[in-house]
């Protein structure tokens, strides 16, 4: 006689078991899974944001001048999720041969007059995205290495050298300029026919633009300059250095950063105080690119320090410090060599004190070693 053989199916508490240890360890595995994931995506990130800077670095270095448009995002103006490449307008020396420019300088402030017939593209024009005549743009005069900026129209009014009509510009060397002015011993001197050059600030490319992956971005609260420690006693020497680009609610403007052609960083534009934009020369350079942890775009909006030394509190209590608390964002440090370099945050346990100048410090510690590393 011939038995049939039947299959035994699981029971309820069987299949309950197994679908028990699976939510388990799926409970256990996927944290860590994400971790990873995590971590791979902000290295591949910045594996592409290098590439996109070498290749700017590399136009640079054959033109002599090129550079980045760090745009910042509307709804958090302290973040930014795209870069672009720009472009350098051709400098401007008037309409034609030979045009030179009228200056009086007191020896506190500098006026100069270009001639309305010769140098007509000196009119303030700021709707023009090139216009020649705009606050912040360079001016080199007698085609030295002084390079002065524009700081304000005056309008149009005859010269008081050679009595022409002119456009009148009010000219700082605040903002970045180097080296100095004509010396006179008239009380009020006119100095006549000098040649010049006006360089017109850089315009964004708009087809040539890096494009944050998704869950990433760029703090610009936290990037800027170098932190300076001149007594080396472990602390920074200013309470708000190194987080130059920093906005607050009254303030606004993108960052433009613009490469020689060494490939190093020749001078920055930046807009983040109420004075106007900076314009800043060489020295070492810092960008924070993190993964995006927002739970609101809030959370970014403005999220700077309301003070500049925070004495014992506890930094995790701060928005602010949300990024530099998270170990797998990472730290693009530009050296003076043109060098640029993707380092690790520092543990928080590093910082000295809670001042934001000495968070950064730490923050940055590993970078700032990459640095020197690479300039020995």
């Amino acid at each position: 006689m011939r038995f049939m053989k039947t299959s035994r199916g699981l029971t309820l508490i069987e299949l309950l078991t197994v679908v028990t240890l699976v939510i388990v360890i799926a409970a256990v595995a996927i944290p860590a899974v994400r971790i990873l994931t995590r971590d791979i995506k902000i290295r591949e990130a910045a594996r592409d944001f290098q590439v996109f800077l070498a290749d700017v670095q590399s136009e640079a270095k054959a033109t002599g001048s090129a550079g980045i448009w760090i745009e910042r995002d509307p709804a958090a103006p302290n973040t930014s999720l795209s870069v672009y490449r720009v472009t350098t307008p051709p400098p401007y020396s008037g309409d034609f041969f030979d045009v030179t420019l009228e200056m009086v300088y007191d020896g506190v402030d500098a006026v100069i007059y270009f001639p309305v017939d010769g140098a007509g593209l000196m009119v303030e024009d700021p709707t023009v995205l090139r216009s020649y005549g705009r606050v912040g743009n360079r001016l080199r005069l007698d085609h030295k290495t002084v390079d002065l900026y524009l700081d304000s129209y005056q309008g149009v009014a005859n010269s008081p050298g050679r009595d022409i009509p002119s456009h009148v510009w009010r000219i700082d060397r605040r903002l970045g300029g180097t080296g100095g002015l004509p010396v006179n011993t008239v009380v009020t001197p006119v100095f006549t026919d000098i040649s010049f050059e006006v360089f017109p600030q850089p315009v964004k490319r708009s087809t040539r633009v890096f494009q944050l992956p998704d869950d990433t971005f760029l703090d610009l609260s936290k990037s800027g300059f170098s932190v300076l420690d001149l007594n080396g006693d472990g602390l920074a020497d200013g309470p708000l250095l190194g987080s130059e680009l920093a906005l607050t609610p009254a303030t606004n403007g993108d960052v433009v950063i613009m490469f020689n052609d060494t490939g190093a960083i020749d001078h920055a534009y930046f807009t983040a105080t109420t004075a106007g934009p900076s314009v800043v020369p060489v020295q070492s350079f810092f960008l924070f690119l993190c993964m995006d942890n927002r739970e609101s775009e809030a959370d970014y909006l403005y999220s700077y320090p309301p003070t500049s030394d925070y004495g014992t509190a506890d930094p995790d209590s701060f928005a602010f410090y949300k990024t530099l608390n998270e170990p797998q964002n990472l730290w693009f440090a530009f050296g003076r060599n043109g060098r640029i370099s993707v380092s690790e945050n520092s543990e928080p346990s590093e910082r000295p004190s809670n001042r934001l100048a000495d968070v950064l410090w730490a923050s940055r510690s590993i970078a700032r070693q990459q640095i020197q590393i690479q300039a020995d």
